[in-house]
């Protein structure tokens, strides 16, 4: 059985629209992770942000069915809008319009479009890296081997993008993705994490690969809506997102240097646990979160390293909640499991997977906060929408992907 996702054959001209803002801000989101453009001025970015903001209103004229529900969801989306650009700034609170504004396209050309555009800046930010053209800064204090950036302003940034194209091709193409790929992505997977020490990163790429082999093996067994094991296992993952905000904040309360098994936690995870603990007793838990600036071991847009004592938080749950508020990753919290819920009501057990992988490296990573990292936020938009139009029988629906379940060949 061939199950990957097929495109629809037609596309409007909003999606053409749409897709064409989402290219330009996703390609100055990736060079801007780079040191390629460290001379660019903020307000450079800002007009880029309002060039894409003019094109997505465009778009959004070109759609029907306006009420006052939409309205009401965009005074919302607004609101957090304002939040996340006081707690960081304009260009990073973008992202909202781009989750709202794709609740009606299609996500398999949304990530496909993703995943060709980051393999293309990848290649070539690397590739120039190693032969001169870019600045390939090298970091070894504290390590037991240096660690190579890449041409990227923190060593883990080309790990995390290549996970992310592997994320995109699991869920796209699933046991159709060929063996030589496979191969390919564990030796790009294994060669980043020997030159950047990216261990955590290169575990996850790892499980996804294997994932892929197993559904190579077994593809049948991806699909058991009626097995009980099954029914259980898919009902429990459907909480990985609460297990992972939970879990962050057991591990903040609990965790002490004195406790001879979270300190060596704490040193497994490269210090993650004592720096969240500082953090959160430095800035505590607002409401509606704060701006706050947290020295990391990356460059800055300078492409100069920070300087002042280290203290940065990975995990996303902690990070998001204090810099974006309790509030906010409440309301980002119910969305996640309401889309987990709906994906285990369709038996897509892909995308069930990939939002647990998501979930779980959340607690380790904040790096798949950003859209440019993991464009899987977009499908929010589609869950935004189903809760502000029903359906005629009254059931909330969401735009879900179109599948191919025809006989290959």
């Amino acid at each position: 059985m061939d199950r990957s996702i097929r495109l629809p054959n037609r596309i409007s001209t909003s999606e053409i629209l749409y897709l064409s803002a989402f290219v330009v801000y996703m390609t100055v989101m990736i060079l801007r992770s780079t040191v390629l453009i460290t001379a660019i001025p903020e307000a450079a970015y800002k007009l880029v942000c309002l060039v894409c903001w003019g094109i997505l209103a465009i778009s959004e004229l070109l759609k029907r069915g306006y009420n006052y529900r939409l309205f009401l969801t965009l005074a919302l989306i607004a609101f957090f809008f304002l939040i996340i650009h006081r707690a960081v700034s304009f260009v990073t609170a973008t992202p909202l319009l781009f989750i709202y504004c794709g609740r009606t396209y299609s996500i398999q050309r949304i990530l496909r479009v993703t995943a060709w555009l980051t393999i293309f800046w990848l290649g070539i930010i690397v590739v120039c890296s190693q032969v001169g053209l870019i600045e390939n800064y090298i970091m070894d204090a504290k390590y037991q081997r240096p660690r190579e950036f890449l041409g990227f302003r923190y060593a883990l940034y080309a790990s995390t993008y290549l996970l992310d194209i592997i994320t995109i091709d699991f869920y796209l193409n699933r046991e159709r993705v060929p063996l030589w790929r496979i191969a390919f992505y564990f030796g790009a997977g294994y060669w980043l994490y020997y030159v950047t020490d990216s261990r955590l990163c290169f575990l996850f790429t790892l499980i996804m690969l294997l994932a892929l082999i197993y559904l190579k093996l077994h593809s049948h067994v991806m699909v058991r809506p009626k097995q009980t094991l099954y029914r259980f296992l898919t009902f429990f993952v459907t909480f990985a997102w609460l297990f992972g905000m939970a879990l962050s904040f057991f591990l903040v309360k609990i965790y002490s240097p004195k406790n001879r098994i979270l300190a060596k936690l704490n040193n497994l995870l490269t210090g993650r646990l004592n720096f969240m603990q500082m953090s959160v007793k430095t800035y505590g838990l607002p409401l509606f979160g704060r701006r706050i600036e947290w020295v990391g071991n990356g460059l800055n847009e300078s492409g100069m390293q920070d300087r002042g004592e280290y203290l940065y938080v990975d995990n996303l749950y902690v990070q998001f909640t204090q810099r974006y508020g309790i509030f906010f990753i409440a309301v980002i919290l119910v969305l996640l499991t309401y889309l987990m819920f709906d994906a285990r009501r369709r038996h897509d057990t892909h995308l069930l997977f990939v939002l647990t992988m998501l979930a779980a490296h959340a607690v380790v990573d904040d790096l798949i906060l950003h859209i440019w990292f993991n464009p899987f936020w977009i499908m929010l938009g589609s869950v935004i929408a189903s809760l502000t139009a029903r359906g005629k029988e009254g059931k909330i629906k969401v735009n879900v992907p179109v599948w191919n379940t025809g006989t290959a060949g």
